[in-house]
């Protein structure tokens, strides 16, 4: 019976513990293996798809702020085409004939002339002289 005992013992040794000085026993640490292998078929595609989230956001805040920059270029382009077009009246306006001779004889003292001359000098010296 003590042998028997003795035999059962180192049975329950081998087969409960990989070496003698441990007290782990062997599916523990078969578990922990499975574990571990487990984790890391686990971890990497939690990885990935932790990844592409992030990627997937900075790339819309990205995109939302070129987005605010480029409907700020198209307030600041309205807003030039605007000013353009009054400017463009402003000079209408001040292109017109009436406005040239009100400027050239009230602000300037110019006065017009009574009689207009039409040709060039030579030829009104010629006529002059021949008169």
């Amino acid at each position: 019976m003590i042998i028997e005992m003795d035999v059962l013992r180192m049975l329950a040794r081998k087969v409960g513990n990989l070496h003698e000085e441990r007290s782990v026993p062997l599916w523990q640490s078969a578990a922990v293996q499975v574990i571990q292998q487990g984790a890391v078929y686990i971890l990497i595609p939690i990885g990935m798809i932790a990844a592409i989230a992030i990627a997937t956001i900075l790339i819309t805040s990205w995109t939302y702020q070129k987005s605010g920059e480029l409907m700020e270029l198209k307030l600041q382009a309205q807003q030039l085409q605007r000013e353009n077009e009054q400017l463009r009246v402003q000079i209408s306006k001040l292109e017109t004939p009436e406005r040239i001779y009100t400027t050239a004889t009230k602000q300037l003292g110019m006065v017009a002339p009574s009689r207009i001359l039409y040709g060039n000098q030579s030829d009104q010296a010629a006529k002059g002289n021949r008169r």
